[in-house]
């Protein structure tokens, strides 16, 4: 998922908890203590209990580590080779 169909689907469930916050607060209202619900928190609240959206979060910063992998220097590899190591002397002496 690019980064701009990600924004896209933001900018669809903000305005979607524009809409819904109204009617969340109405009923928060009644069952608790009054608290006051700001847009932020709406927001917050839409957003914290996306599945999707968390979920292409996850992905996107799976794909950030990727780069991030890809552009690292290689680990050092050691390589050795011996003949005759602790053999006889092919002079025979």
């Amino acid at each position: 998922m690019s980064r701009r169909t990600l924004i896209g689907h933001w900018r669809s469930i903000l305005v979607a908890a524009q809409l819904v916050c109204p009617v969340i607060s109405l009923g928060e209202s009644v069952k608790t203590a009054p608290v006051p619900l700001t847009l932020d928190r709406c927001q917050e609240r839409v957003v914290s209990g996306n599945l999707a959206l968390q979920a292409a979060r996850q992905r996107l910063a799976a794909a950030e580590q990727r780069v991030r992998q890809a552009r690292a220097v290689p680990n050092p590899r050691l390589a050795a080779e011996a003949e005759n190591f602790g053999g006889s002397d092919a002079h025979g002496a």
